[in-house]
């Protein structure tokens, strides 16, 4: 049983590291697209929020403006083709890290107005976004950011 155990490991610890390898692979490509792990919109966009990284996150009151958080942050495309924008999903969380506030958005929440969404996020881009919240007040002194 341990030595399964540990095969299984094995399996999943290589397939996590060579996964751009893996993904690439046009046999493996297909039976993950059919098993509904990896998703391809149909205009031919990659759709794997796994492969968007964040890079660097901050959340601050306005300087200016009571009532106002400012969120900023940066991610980057490290999947080998272009993804459609992920929605981002984020979560203000007390000192109990239970969430407090929840909010959704899609990408024309927080890309500038006019951007092209249709072709997607290109691979290795950084995409820096800058975003004006209303603030809950005291309770909330963390945040989460997911990929959508």
């Amino acid at each position: 049983m341990a030595t399964t155990l540990l095969v299984l490991i094995t399996i999943a610890n290589t397939s996590w590291t060579f996964r751009q390898p893996l993904l690439e692979n046009p046999a493996i490509n297909a039976w993950l697209k059919q098993a509904g792990w990896l998703q391809v919109e149909e205009d031919g966009l990659l759709k794997d929020p796994h492969q968007i990284q964040l890079v660097s996150r901050d959340i601050h009151t306005h300087p200016t403006r009571s009532g106002i958080l400012v969120l900023s942050l940066t991610f980057v495309n490290l999947a080998q083709r272009s993804q459609v924008f992920p929605e981002l999903e984020l979560t203000l969380l007390d000192a109990a890290s239970q969430a407090i506030a929840r909010r959704r958005l899609q990408p024309s929440d927080y890309l500038r107005p006019g951007a092209d969404t249709e072709a997607g996020l290109a691979t290795e881009v950084y995409l820096p976004v800058l975003l004006e919240l209303g603030d809950p007040g005291e309770k909330a002194v963390g945040f989460e950011i997911q990929f959508l």
